[in-house]
């Protein structure tokens, strides 16, 4: 199935809406959910992170960073042409409890997993 330019931005925006409202709800469990059971998160020259202990330690310590949400500024998304997995390049603005904004490049790959986009490969960099 040949996913559209405007059914891809819809599905992404779903995903974000959601993971914003759990991470403002500090729903650490809701956030796990959206992780592949094999996802992996790549920092480079910082960490990797693979496995559910590793990203739910992750998460926790993003989720009390975080309370103030995040904004996806997206530079591509895409699909396969099978629609399993989509790709999605930009910029991320987190707004730190303290008001100061971070901003990170980034690149995920969601997979579709019994009808659910999953976060399957995440890398970021933090801009300095």
């Amino acid at each position: 199935m040949v996913l559209s330019k405007s059914e891809i931005d819809q599905i992404l925006e779903e995903i974000h809406e959601k993971l914003v409202n759990l991470y403002k709800e500090n729903d650490q469990a809701g956030i796990f959910s959206y992780y592949h059971p094999d996802a992996v998160v790549i920092h480079p020259g910082k960490f990797i992170k693979y496995g559910e202990e590793e990203i739910k330690a992750m998460i926790k310590l993003w989720a009390g960073n975080s309370m103030g949400g995040y904004k996806i500024i997206p530079s591509k998304r895409v699909a396969t042409t099978d629609g399993e997995f989509l790709i999605e390049q930009g910029l991320l603005e987190v707004t730190r409890p303290n008001g100061d904004i971070m901003h990170s490049d980034f690149e995920t790959i969601f997979k579709k997993i019994d009808g659910k986009y999953v976060i399957y490969r995440d890398w970021f960099k933090i801009r300095e």
